[in-house]
């Protein structure tokens, strides 16, 4: 049971981690990797992801997946 744990703890922070460096290196914001982990996130967690996003790479298309409300 104990390792169980430890493994989901492992694999959220894994994934946690991973998001966080492609909200700060995606070249595009509609990358499938970071669209695909941001979409799922709760709203103030997506709503800093794609401030952030937007703000760096100043994009003039739509906004990606989960990012609607958070990108005009």
């Amino acid at each position: 049971m104990r390792s169980l744990l430890g493994l989901i703890v492992g694999v959220v922070i894994g994934v946690g981690a991973f998001w966080v460096y492609m909200t700060y290196t995606i070249a595009s914001p509609d990358d499938p990797g970071w669209v695909a982990i941001n979409s799922r996130l709760p709203g103030a967690a997506r709503e800093w992801s794609c401030k952030l996003v937007k703000n760096r790479l100043k994009p003039l298309g739509p906004a990606p997946i989960g990012c609607e409300e958070h990108w005009g």
